[in-house]
Protein backbone atom coordinates (compact mmCIF):
# COMPACT_ATOMS: atom_id res chain seq x y z
CA UNK A 1 0.00 0.00 0.00
CA UNK A 2 1.25 3.44 -0.86
CA UNK A 3 0.49 6.77 0.64
CA UNK A 4 -1.91 7.50 -2.14
CA UNK A 5 -3.87 4.33 -1.46
CA UNK A 6 -4.39 5.09 2.21
CA UNK A 7 -7.70 6.54 3.14
CA UNK A 8 -7.26 10.21 3.82
CA UNK A 9 -9.13 10.26 7.14
CA UNK A 10 -7.05 7.44 8.59
CA UNK A 11 -3.87 9.07 7.44
CA UNK A 12 -4.36 12.10 9.57
CA UNK A 13 -5.26 10.02 12.59
CA UNK A 14 -2.27 7.73 12.08
CA UNK A 15 -0.04 10.69 11.46
CA UNK A 16 -1.37 12.44 14.60
CA UNK A 17 -0.92 9.29 16.67
CA UNK A 18 2.59 8.86 15.26
CA UNK A 19 3.44 12.45 16.20
CA UNK A 20 2.02 11.91 19.70
CA UNK A 21 4.04 8.70 20.09
CA UNK A 22 7.14 10.49 18.77
CA UNK A 23 6.58 13.39 21.19
CA UNK A 24 6.06 10.95 24.06
CA UNK A 25 9.29 9.14 23.18
CA UNK A 26 11.07 12.48 22.90
CA UNK A 27 9.61 13.54 26.27
CA UNK A 28 10.74 10.23 27.81
CA UNK A 29 14.27 10.72 26.46
CA UNK A 30 14.36 14.26 27.85
CA UNK A 31 12.96 13.05 31.20
CA UNK A 32 15.58 10.29 31.37
CA UNK A 33 18.30 12.79 30.55
CA UNK A 34 17.04 15.13 33.32
CA UNK A 35 16.83 12.21 35.74
CA UNK A 36 20.39 11.11 34.93
CA UNK A 37 21.56 14.69 35.31
CA UNK A 38 19.82 15.00 38.69
CA UNK A 39 21.19 11.62 39.80
CA UNK A 40 24.68 12.76 38.82
CA UNK A 41 24.20 15.99 40.79
CA UNK A 42 22.85 14.03 43.77
CA UNK A 43 25.83 11.67 43.63
CA UNK A 44 28.16 14.66 43.55
CA UNK A 45 26.31 16.19 46.51
CA UNK A 46 26.51 12.90 48.40
CA UNK A 47 30.25 12.65 47.73
CA UNK A 48 30.68 16.28 48.81
CA UNK A 49 28.66 15.66 51.97
CA UNK A 50 30.69 12.55 52.74
CA UNK A 51 33.92 14.50 52.25
CA UNK A 52 32.61 17.33 54.44
CA UNK A 53 31.55 14.82 57.07
CA UNK A 54 35.00 13.24 56.99
CA UNK A 55 36.56 16.70 57.37
CA UNK A 56 34.24 17.48 60.29
CA UNK A 57 35.14 14.21 62.01
CA UNK A 58 38.81 14.87 61.37
CA UNK A 59 38.47 18.40 62.77
CA UNK A 60 36.57 17.12 65.80
CA UNK A 61 39.20 14.46 66.37
CA UNK A 62 41.98 17.05 66.06
CA UNK A 63 40.17 19.35 68.48
CA UNK A 64 39.62 16.51 70.93
CA UNK A 65 43.32 15.66 70.76
CA UNK A 66 44.21 19.33 71.23
CA UNK A 67 41.91 19.56 74.27
CA UNK A 68 43.44 16.39 75.70
CA UNK A 69 46.96 17.70 75.18
CA UNK A 70 46.01 21.06 76.69
CA UNK A 71 44.54 19.38 79.75
CA UNK A 72 47.64 17.23 80.20
CA UNK A 73 49.82 20.30 79.83
CA UNK A 74 47.77 22.14 82.46
CA UNK A 75 47.64 19.24 84.91
CA UNK A 76 51.37 18.49 84.75
CA UNK A 77 52.35 21.83 86.34
CA UNK A 78 49.57 21.41 88.89
CA UNK A 79 50.92 18.01 89.87
CA UNK A 80 54.39 19.52 90.18
CA UNK A 81 53.04 22.35 92.32
CA UNK A 82 51.15 19.93 94.55
CA UNK A 83 54.33 17.86 94.99
CA UNK A 84 56.30 21.02 95.71
CA UNK A 85 53.74 22.15 98.29
CA UNK A 86 53.79 18.69 99.86
CA UNK A 87 57.59 18.84 100.13
CA UNK A 88 57.38 22.32 101.66
CA UNK A 89 54.81 21.12 104.18
CA UNK A 90 56.99 18.12 105.06
CA UNK A 91 60.02 20.38 105.45
CA UNK A 92 58.10 22.76 107.68
CA UNK A 93 56.84 19.89 109.82
CA UNK A 94 60.38 18.54 110.13
CA UNK A 95 61.68 22.00 111.07
CA UNK A 96 58.95 22.42 113.66
CA UNK A 97 59.69 18.96 115.06
CA UNK A 98 63.41 19.73 115.14
CA UNK A 99 62.81 23.03 116.96
CA UNK A 100 60.48 21.31 119.42
CA UNK A 101 62.99 18.52 120.03
CA UNK A 102 65.77 21.05 120.50
CA UNK A 103 63.70 22.93 123.05
CA UNK A 104 62.91 19.74 124.96
CA UNK A 105 66.60 18.81 124.99
CA UNK A 106 67.52 22.22 126.38
CA UNK A 107 64.76 22.34 128.97
CA UNK A 108 65.47 18.87 130.46
CA UNK A 109 69.07 19.41 131.61
CA UNK A 110 68.65 23.11 132.33
CA UNK A 111 65.68 22.96 134.66
CA UNK A 112 67.80 24.13 137.60
CA UNK A 113 68.97 27.16 135.62
CA UNK A 114 65.50 27.89 134.28
CA UNK A 115 65.10 31.02 136.35
CA UNK A 116 68.34 32.46 134.97
CA UNK A 117 67.50 31.68 131.37
CA UNK A 118 63.82 32.60 131.49
CA UNK A 119 64.38 35.68 129.34
CA UNK A 120 66.33 33.67 126.75
CA UNK A 121 63.68 30.98 126.79
CA UNK A 122 60.95 33.54 126.23
CA UNK A 123 62.81 34.99 123.26
CA UNK A 124 63.39 31.52 121.75
CA UNK A 125 59.79 30.69 122.53
CA UNK A 126 58.75 33.81 120.62
CA UNK A 127 61.01 32.80 117.73
CA UNK A 128 59.44 29.35 117.69
CA UNK A 129 56.00 30.88 117.90
CA UNK A 130 56.90 33.16 115.01
CA UNK A 131 58.26 30.19 113.02
CA UNK A 132 55.14 28.18 113.81
CA UNK A 133 52.96 31.15 112.88
CA UNK A 134 54.89 31.54 109.64
CA UNK A 135 54.53 27.80 109.12
CA UNK A 136 50.84 28.04 109.82
CA UNK A 137 50.52 30.98 107.46
CA UNK A 138 52.49 29.05 104.85
CA UNK A 139 50.28 25.98 105.37
CA UNK A 140 47.15 28.17 105.14
CA UNK A 141 48.52 29.65 101.92
CA UNK A 142 49.28 26.16 100.60
CA UNK A 143 45.77 25.01 101.56
CA UNK A 144 44.34 27.94 99.61
CA UNK A 145 46.53 27.07 96.63
CA UNK A 146 45.46 23.43 96.81
CA UNK A 147 41.81 24.55 96.97
CA UNK A 148 42.47 26.78 93.98
CA UNK A 149 43.99 23.82 92.16
CA UNK A 150 40.95 21.73 93.08
CA UNK A 151 38.69 24.41 91.60
CA UNK A 152 40.81 24.53 88.44
CA UNK A 153 40.69 20.75 88.17
CA UNK A 154 36.89 20.85 88.63
CA UNK A 155 36.66 23.51 85.92
CA UNK A 156 38.81 21.31 83.68
CA UNK A 157 36.52 18.34 84.40
CA UNK A 158 33.49 20.47 83.51
CA UNK A 159 35.27 21.66 80.35
CA UNK A 160 36.06 18.05 79.42
CA UNK A 161 32.43 17.08 80.01
CA UNK A 162 31.24 20.00 77.87
CA UNK A 163 33.79 19.16 75.18
CA UNK A 164 32.75 15.51 75.30
CA UNK A 165 29.08 16.51 74.97
CA UNK A 166 29.99 18.86 72.13
CA UNK A 167 31.99 16.09 70.46
CA UNK A 168 29.10 13.67 70.88
CA UNK A 169 26.73 16.15 69.31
Amino acid sequence: MTLGELPTGGLYIDLGLGIIVFLLLLYEIVAQHRTRKRLTELEKNIVTLQNNQAEVFTNLEDKANAVTEMLFEKTKPLAGKVNELSKKASTMIEKSEAVRQELEDRVGPLQAALDDTNAKFNSSHDAVRKAVQEGKNEIDRMVKEVEGFAKEIQEMKNFIRESTIDLEL
